[in-house]
């Protein structure tokens, strides 16, 4: 399979197939609130909002092909399976659409809910969930309640649970208030709250116009007033709402302070487009910065650093996919769409920092190179041979030129390339990525898409690249009870924390690293420092000896004195000059920040552990969740904190 992934997405990084995930609620069929005589008029308008749904995708799909697969559209329909309008849906669906089921509980227990209809209590309807079921390509079923004579509770959470899930909510309801915990009202306000957008079917057949089509539901009113205007949204505000969601992002705005590039950088919507066209990136000689950080972590030095092909990195995932807990089908979607797209943002990410940190030590280096040739032509003296020092002063003066040119080249080169914007981008979204791998074993990913964790007007791209490629991934067909948890648990404790390549062991190490590069380059300033505050001294102390009508140190008169006083002109010029340029360099890299924020990230880290093994103890769906979500939580604040700081530190000349 490795072979066949390289193939696929060996040209450039993959872009997503074109996915809307749909959610269902409603009434069960009771006479009161879904009567039978509403049901064919309600099977109507599902079959319209559905097959609006697949148009508009279908013009969605054709007008951004550019960002899309050319493989078809997709829709997941996600349902609680429940008899009325879960099942209803799942028979009106159009031919094509996957089917994932959200049970309240175990099977089992809940198939007992099926005993006796709601339309009928004299009716048992268990073989018409059986075959609804069966439609399924997914079921994932929700742990016991802890409050067994609660019941009610499960559908809270299943409710609950299926707006993380969705895209667009599709409610049959009769507009009343809810009965109890995790009815359609509840649900339909927590879609509101979450800005999925919620189409409401009328459940009764109430004579009125309005009830005749399906709507939009603009908000509903603390007193229980629903808004949802009068219009057919199968005739275009459905398929603006789509639009809304699977767009890439582009607004009025947006282009406009696009135009202002050197303000602003390029759009959203140009940002996405580069990095769908990148290329796998090749070996490189930008070792500059890599030469510092390996003697800090003492690692044999390089002079080019290698990239390693594609298929080599589609192992990366392995061992936590087996000892994580089974599931095939989400297995297989993990190493087919979410590997190769972390493993693409990841190298391009560590590309496009080499090239800019070895740019910035490039550029600050030179720049001190440049202030010491032009500072040896103090050493050539015009009263002695004036045309051969004025052709000594001509070289130097060229060569200082071509140095200039070079960090010139180096500098406008890095900024129209975006190298630093770049970098920051992708790193973050292959660590977001990343953080999807075990998020995805409980549905959760979504959680991380929070745009206020991460300020950069710039995350709107990679957000929606990683919002298109969870949707793809679907849900887990399992049944999430305490050994599923505690396999998952113990996966995220070995190979996402814990280990030698876990995230605490990586900022111990990555904080210590930092922290010897900061003390060397402050040592190097210092010696800078140093060395010019004993120049100046020692000439000082000198200068006595060496004038008068008779100095008392005779051999520093006429060449040796002139001598001595280039050579002190130069190095009380020359080292702070150097030193300035390391402190540029140790400025810019920041080490001393960065090592903070890892030690940081390594204490929240080890706090976390506990809890996730206090999880393990208690083995609650809700625990776990909270643990899971919270590892993320805590490697997207580092990040962000991280963009925060290198944020503004775009490559600039040496000043």
């Amino acid at each position: 399979m490795g072979d066949s992934l390289a193939s696929e997405h060996d040209q450039h990084p993959p872009k997503p197939i074109l996915t809307l995930r749909v959610g269902i609620t409603g009434h069960r069929p009771k006479p009161a609130r879904f009567p039978a005589d509403a049901f064919d008029e309600v099977n109507r308008q599902l079959a319209r909002v559905f097959e609006a749904i697949d148009v508009a995708l279908a013009d969605q799909q054709r007008a951004h092909r550019r960002f899309y697969s050319e493989e078809p559209f997709r829709v997941r329909l996600v349902s609680g399976m429940a008899e009325g309008a879960d099942q209803m849906a799942v028979r009106a669906r159009p031919t094509g659409w996957r089917v994932e089921a959200v049970l309240p509980f175990p099977r089992d227990t809940y198939r007992k809910d099926f005993e006796k209809s709601a339309a009928d209590e004299t009716v048992n309807v268990q073989a018409e969930f059986d075959t609804a079921l069966a439609q399924a390509d997914v079921i994932l079923e929700l742990p016991e309640v802890d409050e067994t004579a609660r019941r009610e509770l499960g559908y809270g959470r299943l409710g609950t649970f299926l707006v993380r899930q969705i895209d667009l909510l599709v409610a049959v309801w009769d507009g009343g208030r809810e009965e109890g915990i995790g009815g359609a009202a509840e649900v339909i306000r927590q879609a509101l709250t979450a800005h999925v957008p919620v189409v409401w079917i009328m459940s009764k057949l109430s004579g009125e116009r309005a009830a005749a089509h399906p709507r939009l539901i603009e908000r509903i009113e603390r007193d229980g007033e629903t808004i949802a205007p009068d219009v057919d949204c199968t005739r275009g505000k459905l398929a603006a709402a789509i639009g809304t969601i699977v767009s890439p992002p582009m607004h009025e705005l947006e282009a406009e302070l696009a135009q202002k590039v050197d303000e602003h950088g390029p759009s959203a919507t140009a940002r996405l487009t580069s990095f769908l066209e990148e290329t796998w990136p090749r070996a490189t000689r930008a070792v500059l910065y890599d030469l510092l950080k390996r003697r800090a972590e003492d690692k044999p030095l390089r002079l080019k650093i290698p990239v390693p092909a594609l298929p080599t990195r589609l192992s990366e995932w392995d061992e936590f996919i087996e000892h994580g807990p089974r599931n095939t089908g989400l297995e297989d979607r993990l190493r087919s769409v979410l590997l190769p797209r972390y493993i693409w943002a990841d190298q391009l990410a560590i590309h496009f920092s080499h090239l800019y940190r070895s740019a910035y030590i490039f550029c600050y280096s030179w720049a001190a190179v440049v202030v010491g040739i032009a500072l040896v032509g103090v050493f050539f003296h015009f009263n002695d041979d004036w045309q051969h020092a004025l052709g000594m002063k001509a070289a130097l003066v060229f060569l200082e030129l071509i140095i200039i040119m070079l960090i010139v080249r180096k500098f406008t080169t890095g900024r129209s390339h975006r190298w630093h914007e770049r970098w920051l981008e992708y790193r973050a979204l292959a660590e977001m990525l990343r953080d999807s791998l075990f998020l995805a074993y409980l549905a959760e990913y979504g959680r991380i898409q929070r745009t206020n964790v991460l300020k950069s007007p710039s995350s709107t791209w990679f957000l929606w690249y990683l919002r298109a490629t969870v949707r793809e991934l679907g849900l887990p067909s399992v049944v999430l009870d305490g050994t599923y948890q505690d396999a998952l648990l113990a996966a995220v404790n070995d190979h996402v924390l814990s280990g030698d390549r876990g995230q605490i062991q990586y900022h111990r190490d990555n904080a210590a690293a930092l922290r010897r590069m900061n003390r060397w380059l402050r040592g190097a300033t210092d010696i800078c420092f140093g060395l010019t505050l004993a120049v100046l001294v020692a000439f000082l102390v000198v200068f006595p000896f060496a004038v008068g009508d008779a100095p008392r140190l005779p051999f520093l008169m006429g060449g040796p004195a002139l001598a001595l006083a280039s050579a002190v002109t130069f190095s009380a010029a020359f080292f702070p000059a150097l030193g300035s340029a390391i402190a540029g360099i140790r400025e810019t890299s920041d080490f001393e920040n960065f090592g903070r924020r890892s030690v940081q990230t390594v204490v929240a880290l080890e706090n976390l552990a506990d809890d996730l093994k206090e999880a393990r103890v208690l083995v609650s769906i809700d625990e776990t969740s909270n643990v899971l979500f919270s590892t993320a939580q805590i490697l997207t604040e580092d990040l962000a904190a991280w963009q925060s700081i290198y944020g503004g530190k775009r490559l600039n000349l040496p000043l």
